[in-house]
């Protein structure tokens, strides 16, 4: 039994030592992606918005496919 506790403390020791470094940038990524989103959010809606629409005329006689 102790053994097995032993293991497990020692794995949650190592997987904690792997996910900890990056814990401290936890914050900056949602802000980083918080912003992007923001950002793509507002080009997709100004790109729907926008009244720029450029269709190729079709000449008479010919076949579109």
């Amino acid at each position: 039994m102790n053994q097995q506790l032993a293991t497990i403390a020692i794995l949650f020791l190592l997987l904690l030592g792997v996910v900890a470094p990056f814990s401290a940038l936890a914050g900056l990524m949602l802000i980083v992606v918080g912003t992007l989103l923001c950002g793509l959010l507002i080009a997709l809606v100004r790109a729907f918005v926008s009244a720029e629409v450029q269709i190729d005329p079709v000449k008479p006689g010919s076949n579109p496919d």
